[in-house]
């Protein structure tokens, strides 16, 4: 029968980089984060923006960069925007994005964005307050530019800017969301923009 002795101490430097950064973030470092994201960073940003902060600190030193619980590695701060991203965004499958548009559409009536949807085949119009702007220019009564783009996730989803030229390039009118390129899914898109329109007009 054998015995074993464990001491405390460690037998080697536990200040060096290498070590420091396996130091685990707490809550208030990740509240900063979902702060960031919340105000559209994105991962490298938010990372960059992070340490900006930390170094104009009176007390910064070289070691707080180095340091996991002060400045989390970039592994760790990718996980933490999956989360943020399944909790306002809904999962990259799709899967509740229907659900999380109803949800958020209070937030989108108080900034002054406009969103309609229609679920089968699905789209989406968003107008913003600058697009709603732009449609009172002489420019939007004139001639109008389609720009689409295809692929754009997983379940490849269509992205569509109508556009209107000006002096100072293309203005944005209205953004279209489409499930793919097919001729229904682009009759869906565009008739919910007229519809939109009409109930302007009418008011």
């Amino acid at each position: 029968m054998g015995c074993i002795k464990i001491y405390n101490n460690h037998t080697h430097s536990i200040n060096t980089a290498e070590s420091l950064r396996y130091l685990p973030a707490n809550n208030d470092v990740k509240n900063l984060f979902y702060e960031y994201f919340d105000n559209g960073m994105g991962i490298a940003e938010a990372r960059k923006y992070h340490e900006q902060l930390l170094e104009l600190k009176e007390d910064f030193k070289l070691e707080t960069l180095a340091n996991g619980s002060i400045n989390p590695c970039y592994r760790t701060i990718r996980h933490w925007h999956d989360i943020w991203r399944n909790l306002n965004l809904g999962p990259r499958t799709g899967d509740g994005l229907i659900e999380k548009i109803k949800e958020k559409q209070k937030v989108y009536e108080e900034s002054g964005t406009i969103v309609l949807f229609k679920e089968n085949p699905f789209a989406i119009i968003i107008i913003t307050p600058i697009m709603k702007r732009a449609h009172r220019l002489n420019f939007a009564k004139e001639i109008i530019f389609v720009d689409s783009i295809s692929a754009c996730d997983p379940l490849n989803h269509a992205i569509t800017f109508i556009m209107c030229p000006s002096a100072a390039g293309a203005i944005p009118l209205a953004i279209i969301v489409t499930k793919g390129q097919t001729y229904e899914s682009y009759c869906q898109g565009f008739s919910l923009l007229k519809d939109f329109f009409f109930k302007v007009l009418k008011g």
